[in-house]
């Protein structure tokens, strides 16, 4: 790399390691507090801890005294008068049974008889003579 490429690349690397130490610093500084005395944090942390179980101790004491209370009187069940049956329509008659339908099976004819064993690898549209050689048409003309 040519001197005067290299000089870049250093100074740009060298502002980024610049700028990660100070990011990692502002990261490990967070729980002090800001800037606060160590001193202070943890009497603010004592603070903060002794008004959360106090507010939990308001919370269960609540608790404690809905489960204590009776719960309250259901409401009564209410009655109906019962409904009129529907009137019988014409969809509701029973069907009369159909009378069961009969099947016939019917063979299909047998298939035509097969063919003989030496006729099955002989095709009409065959163009070989028996030696197996293609062979022109008879009587057709010879252009040669």
């Amino acid at each position: 790399m040519k001197r005067i490429h290299a000089i870049p690349v250093a100074l740009a690397l060298g502002a980024a390691v610049a700028a990660g130490a100070f990011a990692a610093t502002r990261t490990t500084d967070l729980g002090s507090g800001g800037g606060e005395p160590a001193a202070a944090t943890t009497t603010s942390q004592a603070d903060q801890i002794a008004e959360r179980e106090a507010a939990l101790d308001r919370m269960e004491a609540q608790l404690e005294e809905q489960l204590a209370a009776e719960p309250p009187a259901l409401p009564a069940v209410p009655t109906f008068e019962p409904a009129a049956e529907p009137k019988p329509t014409k969809a509701a008659q029973p069907r009369k049974k159909a009378a069961p339908v009969k099947t016939v099976y019917v063979r299909a004819p047998a298939p035509a008889a097969a063919a003989r064993d030496d006729d099955r690898y002989e095709r009409e549209d065959d163009d070989r003579d028996e030696r197996g050689d293609d062979h022109e048409y008879e009587g057709g003309d010879d252009d040669d």
